[in-house]
């Protein structure tokens, strides 16, 4: 922790099914001294997308999606920003090059829509943050680096637009069918989608503290 500069963390470890071992260590709020629990909530972050593609993979097992499908065709009541072109290039997309990361966005070279939340919500005149709709209807008027499918690069934005594939073809909220379809079953009962307001904090749940580089993702 200290050579990576963590304020806090949490280590549990299990052995057939059996917790044997759980504690906290550092701090869950590094103003207040606050100490870590063994019992904090804290983020998944990218490890999420595992969930989304389960998810997915549950829609496919159903039969109601295929790896075939395309996404935006599917999401085809999303509208871009006024004024903006939307790439044609969109419309062969596949599931499978999302859930491959292989949907023609490279991060490195456009960004990374999904923590352009202040300006997707003003391309819309909407309040900030940007909801994920709002997030996939800004990136339809950002052009692609590759042509879907050509090669491979980490997107975060594939993600966002399964997770709406998830709503538009279980017609749940993503919450809602995650949680019973994919954690329930697992027995995982505390889960929960994290929020981007400091206020809206879920309870137990450690405080954040990112660098100034990070000041307009924490709007």
């Amino acid at each position: 922790m200290t050579r990576h500069d963590v304020w806090g963390a949490a280590v549990a470890v299990a052995r057939e099914g059996r917790l044997v071992y759980s504690r906290g260590f550092g701090f869950a709020d590094a103003t207040t001294r606050e100490p870590v629990q063994p019992e904090a909530v804290f983020r998944l972050a990218s490890l999420s997308k595992s969930v989304t593609a389960a998810a997915i993979l549950e829609l496919i097992e159903d039969g109601l999606l295929s790896l075939d499908d395309h996404p935006f065709e599917i999401l085809s009541d999303l509208e871009p920003a006024p004024g903006a072109s939307v790439d044609p290039r969109l419309a062969v997309i596949t599931v499978q090059d999302l859930l491959e990361h292989a949907g023609g966005w490279d991060q490195g070279i456009s960004g990374d829509a999904t923590v352009m939340t202040t300006d997707a919500a003003e391309a819309f005149g909407l309040t900030p943050p940007a909801d994920s709709e709002t997030i996939a209807r800004y990136a339809l008027g950002i052009p692609l680096d590759f042509d879907p499918g050509g090669r491979h690069s980490y997107a975060n934005l594939g993600y966002v637009v399964l997770g709406l594939v998830v709503e538009e073809v279980s017609g749940l909220s993503y919450e809602d069918f995650v949680r019973a379809e994919v954690l329930e079953p697992a027995g995982v009962t505390t889960m929960r989608l994290g929020r981007t307001r400091p206020e809206l904090r879920a309870p137990g749940e450690v405080v954040y503290h990112h660098s100034g580089s990070a000041a307009r993702l924490s709007v």
